[in-house]
């Protein structure tokens, strides 16, 4: 059987919830003979042995299409730090088989229908497709309700395709291999800073013509803590504080930002 979808998780994380995430994808809608997982781990020469033994464990030669036959561990030798997300993304992506890519974070779990989501959007033709994601934040402070769709996709006007490139989220972004290739990938200029190459690459995808599906129906949900976007440094964080003033340390980020505060406002 073929692989139509590539799920790709890219983690540097002590704790990447990879056996959780395991668990939630052998539950899928899907047959998994149609599925690859591949792990793009910076943390790979510390746990290799453990990690391969945990997926090793969702092997089940019995049940093909609800076991994972088709994976791959990928050591992600970037060396440009601690946050180096767009290189590890394009590594997971350069093999992958799959016609549709998923993009994932660490510490996520799939809803049952997430894969066969994605699915459809590759069989309807769609170049790219921004997912949602529900948070559960382990220290209390807060947590979604699963089945409440975000009000920020409710604005007159999201549906259309910009709307949908300026929420391409890392954490559930589809998207075929063909567009990844079209726009050259992930901009590897954004290693070392925080976020925003996912936006980044969404927008390139919708400037050289490609159709992105805004697709809240289609939702993961993150374990996150507290301090999730708190807890990066000056030398790992995408700004720092030069004379009492916020400075970005990559233009591309600040320009982003200026161009989603430019945008509808919820």
């Amino acid at each position: 059987m073929t692989v139509k979808i590539s799920l790709i998780m890219s983690t540097a994380r002590k704790q990447a919830g990879l056996h959780t995430l395991l668990k939630s994808i052998s539950k899928q809608t899907i047959d998994l003979r149609l599925v690859e997982f591949i792990l793009v781990d910076k943390a790979y020469d510390e746990r290799k042995e453990n990690y391969l033994d945990v997926l090793k464990s969702f092997w089940d030669r019995d049940k093909p299409e609800t076991a994972l036959h088709n994976v791959k561990y990928i050591k992600d030798e970037s060396q440009k730090g601690f946050v180096a997300i767009s290189s590890a993304r394009n590594k997971g992506v350069e093999n992958a088989e799959g016609e549709w890519i998923v993009s994932i974070d660490d510490r996520t779990i799939l809803y049952p229908n997430t894969l066969e989501l994605h699915l459809k959007y590759l069989e309807a033709g769609y170049d790219g497709a921004a997912g949602f994601s529900d948070f559960h934040h382990t220290d209390g402070f807060a947590i979604s309700e699963p089945d409440k769709v975000d009000e920020r996709f409710n604005v007159p006007g999201a549906s259309n395709g910009l709307f949908a490139a300026r929420h391409f989220y890392g954490y559930n972004m589809g998207f075929t291999k063909k567009s990844w290739k079209k726009v050259k990938g992930f901009d590897e200029t954004f290693d070392g800073t925080y976020g925003w190459e996912d936006i980044d690459f969404g927008m390139r995808i919708y400037n050289a013509g490609g159709v992105i599906k805004l697709a809240p129906e289609c939702k993961v949900l993150q374990v996150r803590d507290k301090a999730h976007h708190n807890t990066f440094d000056d030398k790992k964080a995408p700004t720092t504080i030069v004379a009492g003033r916020l400075k970005w340390k990559n233009d591309k980020c600040h320009r982003l930002t200026l161009m989603n505060q430019r945008r509808m406002r919820w």
